[in-house]
């Protein structure tokens, strides 16, 4: 409970402690890839305190990081990729998922695989930063419905601000907002500079990024803002809010511009993990509702002929039995 004694300081410290801070994606995972062509073994000291972006171990503890959402993105493909059916981008996303669970086994102390809002209740209560895993774009599942299955997709609308703050394509209308509101989902609020500000060389600021939170907050309710920061997928973050390791000045900064303590909270994750068990519970019940499964159609791969023998094989089988 809040008194008048904290300082922000203080009180965002004390929030810290009492609900997990989340992130709905980050791209450190690609960083990976890009720096060290994925080969993690024997680079723990690099993983730890990396010379590039926004993101490593140290950061991440600096940031008091609760739960992050691990983006396992690749680009989409090339016009000759993609006459193939997106397949090189299916690999190259197992290729990114098989890096996540790396990452995560290589650091025990820090990091915790999450698969459910229990889980990363869990791995918060642990210490540890609960880490779960995000692909971005259809051309990940290789075009393919089936893959979602595989891949355990959980739908979110990630990465994004308020178009009426910053009227970027990327961003999201009223019109939308308010759709949002109606289905009960949140929007994780971007820190992508030309998603910030109309100014990004100059108005991307954490004081903007805050304009954003408290634009959607009034028009639809704080219950329905997040976080999606989209660190390690851009070259420098807002002023104020460089990397990881600033989320205390996010969360400071939420308070001194009048930010309920209760919204703050749900802001900081409790709305996401509200979401989660939504989600879970629809889940279950469509699952208990009905029997049909995603399939793919392959096409007929056995001629009537073959039809034939195995049929006929089974009855003479049948009739050797009787």
């Amino acid at each position: 409970m809040y008194t008048r004694e904290e300082t922000w300081k203080q009180q965002a410290a004390r929030l810290f402690k009492e609900v997990p801070l989340i992130d709905g994606h980050n791209d450190f995972p690609y960083i990976i890839r890009g720096w060290l062509q994925n080969q993690i073994n024997g680079q723990e000291s690099t993983i730890h305190d990396m010379p590039i972006g926004q993101t490593d171990i140290l950061r991440l503890r600096a940031g008091s990081v609760g739960a992050q959402f691990w983006s396992a993105f690749v680009p989409c493909p090339t016009p000759e990729e993609q006459e193939q059916g997106c397949v090189a981008q299916l690999h190259k996303t197992l290729q990114q998922i098989d890096l996540i669970h790396r990452l995560i086994e290589m650091n025990p102390d820090t990091l915790v695989l999450a698969e459910s809002a229990a889980s990363i209740l869990d791995g918060f209560h642990s210490g540890r930063i609960a880490s779960l895993i995000g692909v971005e774009g259809l051309h990940q599942i290789g075009n393919n419905s089936i893959h979602a299955t595989t891949f355990r997709l959980v739908p979110k609308r990630e990465k994004a601000s308020g178009y009426t703050v910053c009227p970027h394509p990327r961003n999201v209308t009223d019109g939308n907002l308010q759709l949002l509101h109606r289905n009960g989902g949140i929007i994780m609020v971007c820190f992508l500079r030309e998603l910030t500000d109309a100014k990004p060389a100059s108005g991307a600021t954490l004081s903007r990024v805050i304009d954003h939170v408290i634009y959607i907050g009034e028009k639809i309710g704080y219950s329905h803002v997040g976080i999606g920061s989209d660190f390690d997928g851009m070259l420098r973050g807002p002023d104020g809010l460089e990397d990881v390791a600033q989320y205390p000045s996010l969360v400071e900064g939420m308070l001194s511009r009048g930010i309920s303590e209760t919204d703050v909270k749900n802001i900081m994750g409790r709305n996401l993990i509200r979401v989660m068990e939504e989600v879970e519970i629809f889940s279950h019940l469509a699952k208990a509702a009905s029997r049909e499964f995603l399939a793919d159609d392959i096409g007929g791969i056995w001629g009537a002929d073959i039809k034939e023998q195995l049929l006929d094989e089974r009855k003479r089988c049948k009739s050797l039995a009787s």
